[in-house]
């Protein structure tokens, strides 16, 4: 009889610790999934933002822009999306302004969370006149 009792303590402890290690695996895996997007979405934001920045005629890069700012408003940081709210801002009042600032804060932010080191220097843009 003692042995019918210690193999069902024994079968309900190793059950038990499958449902908890079960449970901590999902949620990292579900943790690592929702970095995973947030990542994807900003360095695409970042690389349209980027591209539609300090150019001449930026009109056929509105459509990207507007995606990209929404995405910046998903999954950006408070940071950003504050840097993003001052921009929308002085474009309003302004119908100009400088998204500079913005993206100095996702590539920060994208470093960070791909564990690259921070980088000092503010970007700067490479636009071949026609």
């Amino acid at each position: 009889m003692n042995n019918y009792i210690e193999i069902t303590i024994a079968i309900i402890i190793a059950a038990l610790g499958w449902i908890i290690v079960h449970r901590f695996t999902s949620r990292r895996d579900r943790k690592n999934k929702i970095r995973e997007i947030r990542i994807q979405y900003l360095i695409e934001a970042f690389r349209k933002i980027g591209m539609a920045a300090q150019r001449e005629k930026p009109d056929a890069c509105f459509s990207e822009l507007e995606s990209s700012f929404h995405d910046v408003q998903l999954f950006g940081s408070e940071k950003q999306i504050n840097t993003l709210m001052e921009f929308l801002d002085e474009y309003r009042e302004k119908k100009t302004a400088n998204v500079d600032m913005l993206l100095n804060e996702l590539r920060d932010d994208l470093r960070k969370e791909l564990s690259l080191s921070l980088i000092k220097w503010k970007i700067k843009f490479f636009r071949i006149k026609k």
